[in-house]
């Protein structure tokens, strides 16, 4: 079911007539709906979906898109304290939507983010890598690499280095991103067409801000087919970022094969205990 909020991003209502109280899933694509099976018909999840963007003069910050998800969110005030979950660059709109639902006055009970970027991408003075880390990380990542290469077949191998290869690409776009957003926000230069659908503007939005903190807890579910003690340093950033606590839970795969079978069966039950659990609900304080 598709509810026109208004002026308020646009939602899709899934599993509407569930009995539980409802989930707030941030811009979540065709892969992640693969969890959804998972967390079972009595689970009504709400899935915001992005902000138009068309004729705008710059693009909008990420405190703007927060306001803007939240006006959604407040047309839902069945599904108080609300629950707000989102993967990757939507972990971090979900956590900038809960605090600006805090300064509303709305009740904010779990927040999961699931593998959020690094906090250190944005412009917030956190924790820094030492250097020891980053070239012991740098030796780590080339090991996880070839160990993951010697293990597959031939065709297999193809698709893995496409796979790393876009991986790169994507990362040199996080940079050319913040650069062109910075530019527009300034109105120095217009925004490129290859930045300003709704991932690309939420991360540039991201790199280019200085995130506030979130008074209240939170939970960061991370997979695990990743070098070895590659989120310590992130995850302590975020901790920096979330004041009232951050649980760290562990799923199968990585960033991509988490969300297909068996291991999306994992990540839904953890989302489930999550939900159930009173760590992650009210605001940060135990039930």
């Amino acid at each position: 079911m598709e509810a026109n909020t208004g002026n308020g991003a646009r939602a899709v209502v899934m599993h509407a007539r569930g009995r539980k109280r409802g989930i707030f899933w941030v811009t979540p694509d065709a892969p992640q709906s693969t969890a959804f099976r998972g967390l079972g018909r009595e689970q009504p999840i709400v899935c915001l979906r992005a902000p138009p963007l068309a004729n705008r003069a710059a693009p909008p910050t990420l405190e703007q898109l927060a306001r803007y998800y939240c006006d959604t969110v407040e047309r839902f005030p069945q599904h108080e304290p609300v629950t707000l979950v989102g993967y990757c660059i939507a972990g971090v709109l979900a956590r900038e939507i809960a605090i600006e639902l805090q300064q509303r006055g709305r009740s904010v009970g779990a927040l999961i983010m699931i593998d959020p970027p690094d906090a250190a991408k944005s412009r917030a003075p956190l924790h820094v890598d030492p250097t020891s880390y980053r070239y012991a990380q740098q030796a780590r990542r080339w090991a996880f690499h070839l160990r993951s290469l010697v293990a597959l077949g031939g065709r297999e191998m193809i698709a893995y280095g496409v796979s790393s290869v876009r991986g790169v690409i994507s990362r040199l776009r996080y940079r050319k991103s913040r650069a062109a957003y910075a530019a527009a926000s300034s109105g120095s230069a217009a925004l490129p067409d290859e930045y300003s659908d709704s991932y690309h503007i939420s991360v540039a939005a991201f790199l280019n801000a200085t995130p506030r903190s979130y008074s209240g807890s939170a939970c960061i579910i991370r997979p695990t087919a990743v070098p070895h003690r590659v989120f310590e340093h992130a995850n302590r950033r975020w901790r920096e970022l979330i004041v009232g606590g951050v649980q760290i839970e562990a799923v199968a795969g990585d960033s991509t094969t988490m969300w297909r079978e068996p291991a999306v069966q994992t990540l839904s039950k953890t989302i489930l205990g999550l939900l159930e659990s009173s760590t992650v609900l009210n605001d940060g304080v135990e039930t």
